[in-house]
């Protein structure tokens, strides 16, 4: 049988991501531990984590999908 999943790739979750938590996170990027590149800041990162894995065990991503998605900086 096969799953239909809502998202399909990680960038339609990053916007997805990005609107539903435009209020309540701060998106500002800052300098990653190197020094060298970007990343959002610890709080923005872990919501992110929690929503996909709440994403994955409701059924509307994949299991790949889920163990590959990442929030880029833009």
């Amino acid at each position: 049988m096969k799953t239909n999943h809502i998202y399909k790739s990680t960038q339609s979750i990053a916007t997805a991501f990005r609107k539903e938590f435009k209020h309540q996170l701060d998106f500002k990027i800052i300098p990653d531990h190197s020094g060298k590149g970007r990343m959002y800041k610890c709080d923005t990162r872990m919501t992110f984590c929690d929503w996909l894995y709440d994403l994955y065990k409701c059924g509307l991503i994949s299991e790949r999908l889920a163990q590959t998605a990442y929030l880029s900086p833009r």
